[in-house]
């Protein structure tokens, strides 16, 4: 059965349904504390919620998938960090995919999809706007704040012991080692070094590139993959971390993931490299060796095994057409004119 994720500001059903169900993950005890994950810190339960949290961590810090009380199967090859290297895209989307399976089973709701937020559309709005677009608004995700006290992830001091308190029970030290901790969620929305998102100039501009990585792979090049998770500079990012650095406050953190937007996000930017696919056809072959061979570099990366917390090990490879599992109500533009339906 093909599922369609839509987007999260035209469907109120997926917007409501994502909304119960990530405040029911977290409420929901994992049966694992944080001192078997190896985390500093007080010894807390974590929710099933947190081990994605910890899961997203380790996408950008771990150079090897370690064997650990998030895992059920461990890796034996030592791999670049997904969420730093050419793997990145098929990363989330294994990530997006458990995700999205544990919301439909915790919800009890088999045909839920997960819902994307086209960040690129509030981007085309002045820069002073942005904050105040729906998304924000209390019946959406609520808006800005240290700690965040609008909408469903709000915490508010004087009820801490609520039921209806958004807790984050993992942060990111400045060290860069996960520790527990006991807070608000927070938020800059545009407060902070990035005071824009993306535009959807930007992601047409992405898309034209014929090339999934550039030739060292590093964050500075000019393929698909750097252009949406890359730096234009030491200072100014691209299109992904330019979406987490506006958000600012827990998603400008390796352990994002504590803002629920992060996967609203994720699922965006899985929707764009959808549309790149769709449009250049990679192979999954050994790359042409001219240059301007629209291609995937395959090598070792696309057979990387990746571990999941809750399902077996996928590899890159295994997720390039997922056409059967779900689809996107719409994908971005590729040129003026051109606007697609789209399968995954």
């Amino acid at each position: 059965m093909t599922f369609t994720r839509r987007n999260i500001l035209f469907d109120e059903n997926a917007s409501s349904s994502f909304i119960e169900g990530v405040r029911a993950l977290k409420g929901e005890y994992s049966g694992r504390n944080s001192s078997e994950c190896g985390i500093s810190g007080g010894d807390r339960p974590l929710s099933t919620y947190d081990l994605f949290v910890i899961w997203y961590y380790q996408g950008w810090l771990s150079d090897r998938f370690e064997e650990d009380c998030c895992q059920t199967e461990a890796s034996s090859a030592s791999v670049a960090a997904p969420l730093r290297s050419s793997a990145s895209f098929p990363w989330r989307r294994i990530l997006l995919l458990v995700f999205e399976e544990n919301l439909r089973r915790i919800l009890g709701q088999s045909d839920f999809a997960l819902p994307y937020w086209d960040w690129s559309s509030d981007g085309d709005l002045p820069p002073g706007e942005q904050s105040r677009a729906r998304l924000w608004h209390t019946e959406v995700l609520g808006g800005a704040g240290i700690p965040v006290t609008s909408g469903p992830f709000s915490c508010h001091e004087k009820r801490s012991n609520s039921r209806n308190t958004w807790r984050v029970a993992v942060e990111c030290s400045p060290c860069g080692k996960l520790r527990t901790t006991q807070r608000g969620l927070r938020r800059g929305l545009g407060r902070g070094i990035v005071q824009s998102l993306p535009q959807s100039a930007h992601v047409r501009s992405a898309l034209q590139s014929l090339q999934y990585d550039g030739q060292d792979a590093g964050f500075m090049e000019t393929g698909f993959r750097q252009r949406m998770d890359g730096s234009s500079s030491p200072i100014i990012p691209w299109l992904a971390n330019r979406v987490h650095l506006w958000v600012g406050g827990d998603m400008a953190l390796p352990t994002a993931a504590n803002d629920p937007v992060c996967f609203l996000s994720l699922c965006n930017l899985d929707r764009i490299w959808q549309r790149w696919i769709q449009n250049y056809q990679p192979s999954n072959e050994a790359p042409d060796s001219q240059e301007t061979e629209p291609t995937l570099p395959v090598d070792s990366w696309l057979r990387i095994s990746f571990p999941t917390p809750f399902g077996k090990n996928l590899t890159a490879q295994d997720v390039l057409d997922l056409s059967s599992c779900y689809a996107y109500d719409g994908l971005p533009r590729f040129g003026k004119q051109d606007y697609c339906k789209a399968t995954a």
